[in-house]
């Protein structure tokens, strides 16, 4: 706590918090520390979910790139086969999914005032890595 969250900690430790309040506490701390150790390993590669989940294909061949990683296209048809599949079962664990209409889906479940919420909480930390979320 002393070491990362310490400025959050009112955030924490108050009562009763929404649904939305909790998310993002939760999200403001992990990227608090997060972007902490980013700060100090330059050489440290970070990529968010969202990207990942948007463009597969693309985001994977440059990871791998800038790891010196071959991206061969037995790899590639690995990241389409669970990335594209659109067999999702309620209730089940599934790996395999459609990635890219999953990465929104969180502004769907969330009301305008959730939303708000999460955004005053998690304010200039989350505008840092998620510029287009201020659009």
């Amino acid at each position: 706590m002393a070491d990362h969250l310490e400025p959050f900690r009112s955030l924490i430790e108050k009562p009763n918090k929404s649904y939305a309040e909790e998310a993002a506490i939760l999200w403001l701390c992990i990227y608090q520390v997060l972007d902490k150790y980013l700060q100090r390993n330059k050489d440290w590669l970070a990529v968010r979910h969202e990207d990942l989940s948007r463009d597969p294909i693309n985001q994977f061949r440059s990871l791998y790139g800038k790891l010196s990683l071959k991206f061969t296209p037995r790899i590639e048809n690995k990241i389409r086969q669970y990335t594209e599949s659109q067999k999702a079962v309620r209730g089940e664990l599934v790996l395999k999914r459609d990635s890219v209409s999953l990465a929104g889906k969180w502004k769907a479940d969330l009301s305008a005032e959730e939303i708000a919420i999460i955004k005053k909480i998690t304010g200039a930390l989350a505008a840092k890595y998620y510029p287009e979320a201020n659009d």
